[in-house]
């Protein structure tokens, strides 16, 4: 009987020492902070399981928050000196971020670590981590951006269903056909809202063979043939519906869903969203290139030699802030979270949470050549068929894709853009005074800027 009852209690001994090292295992393992918007690591869950089990010494602390509020935060966390270890930030920023010296140049890591190597990623995509010749950036996600049709709409308006606009005049003349009024002459349906989604005014000066910047960084190149062309096509694709304001105010919610809208510029990424949305059942939708002007579709001019179609890329970047006082773990983190296994777990935690809920799962497009075909293999074969079609459709882009200018002004060349699809769009300034009073203000961020350095 003691005999049993001593094997009870060195049994029980054991037991709770197991439970102890299970709730303090922990204890001296270093916290790494790690930021990124929600949906780029809905995997949290098995990334964070991963990261320690590969790093025991390192205790993850995987913050989810909103996209919007990521860059904000993190120069108000470096100024208190509370920087996270790894954050993602929009591509947007890492020139202008990595000019601050806000952020550590990765390249002594790179150099030491033969398993990261840049061909890993798609190169254009890589080559928007670069800044004056030093790595600030390994890609989280890339995406490309497209236009989606609705077939049924297309038949009502007795076009083809399956033949999307090619060129600036197709988009025209199918926008119009598809637009349809009451007998009072109000809105009942609309083809085409030009600036919707990711419809941009930098989108179609780019189709349009703007450059935007001069090669050296140092003139603004806004009020050019090119951008102005794009303005006024732009324009002329709201005249019909009223204007700007009648345009944008017609329908409600998702626009393009709810069949109120025909033709919509958007991400791959929405192809993760629609799969949610029950309504997307309902809408017989397929995706192609965003028509381009008819001599870039014919190749004459001088859009002779260029791709025929284009898109443009952005996407996220995982970065260690310079104010991180754990550079070295924090670049452990960073290397598995943007390779094929860190890809691979945050995939499979955002497949599990999709599946529980019921839900379709459809990869992201992560830029790593490798994870993306294993995210392909693995779960691809889940798809039905558009969204496979889609899927694949998208990837294909990034061979003519292009990415904004690389520059430390990169975040006010965009904003400059879209102040002018306000003050010429919807206030109705004219075009060219619209050009030329933007191409004033940046040039003068411009000289401020290369004057400081």
């Amino acid at each position: 009987m003691f005999g049993s009852l001593r094997a009870y209690k060195a049994a029980t001994a054991i037991f709770i020492f197991i439970l102890l090292l299970g709730v303090v295992g922990n204890v001296g393992a270093k916290e790494i902070v790690i930021w990124a918007g929600a949906d780029l690591i809905a995997g949290s869950d098995e990334l964070a399981k991963e990261i320690k089990a590969r790093f025991p010494h390192i205790d993850p602390v995987i913050q989810p928050m909103s996209t919007d509020d990521v860059h904000a935060k993190l120069l108000a966390h470096v100024a208190a000196g509370m920087a996270p270890d790894v954050v993602a930030i929009n591509e947007a920023n890492v020139t202008s971020f990595a000019s601050q010296g806000a952020l550590l140049p990765l390249d002594d890591y790179l150099a030491d670590d033969p398993d990261t190597d840049p061909s890993n990623w798609v190169p254009m995509v890589y080559k928007t981590s670069v800044v004056e010749g030093k790595l600030y950036a390994l890609p989280v996600t890339t995406d490309v951006r497209g236009l989606f049709w609705n077939k049924t709409m297309f038949s009502n308006a007795g076009l083809d269903p399956n033949a999307p606009p090619q060129t600036w005049s197709e988009l025209m003349e199918y926008a119009k056909r598809l637009t349809r009024t009451d007998g009072s002459g109000k809105l009942t349906q609309v083809g085409f809202r030009a600036l919707e989604s990711q419809g941009s005014l930098y989108f179609y000066a780019h189709l349009n063979g703007a450059e935007f910047l001069s090669a050296d960084g140092r003139k603004a190149l806004l009020d050019t043939p090119e951008v102005l062309g794009a303005l006024e096509y732009v324009n002329s694709l709201y005249e019909f519906l009223g204007g700007y304001q009648t345009a944008t105010s017609f329908g409600s919610g998702d626009r393009f869903l709810n069949q109120q809208v025909a033709m919509r510029v958007n991400g791959n990424w929405r192809l993760n969203t629609k799969a949610a949305d029950p309504r997307a059942e309902s809408v017989d939708w397929a995706v192609s290139w965003v028509p381009v002007p008819d001599d870039r579709y014919n190749q004459v001019g001088r859009f002779k030699g260029m791709s025929q179609f284009s898109t443009w890329s952005a996407g996220w970047r995982w970065t260690i802030p310079a104010a991180s006082k754990n550079h070295d773990d924090a670049w452990q983190v960073l290397k598995f979270l943007s390779s094929v296994d860190g890809h691979l777990a945050n995939a499979r935690g955002e497949f599990l949470k999709k599946k529980a809920d019921g839900q379709m799962y459809v990869p992201r497009i992560t830029a790593n050549i490798n994870a993306d075909r294993r995210l392909a293999n693995e779960y691809f074969q889940t798809l039905p068929a558009r969204y496979l079609e889609a899927q694949w459709f998208f990837i294909g882009m990034l061979e003519v894709t292009a990415h904004r200018p690389n520059h430390p002004l990169q975040g006010e060349l965009v904003s400059t853009l879209s102040s002018i699809q306000n003050t010429s769009t919807r206030d109705g300034v004219h075009p060219m005074e619209a050009l030329q009073n933007a191409q004033r203000k940046l040039q003068a961020s411009i000289d401020e800027y290369f004057a400081r350095q």
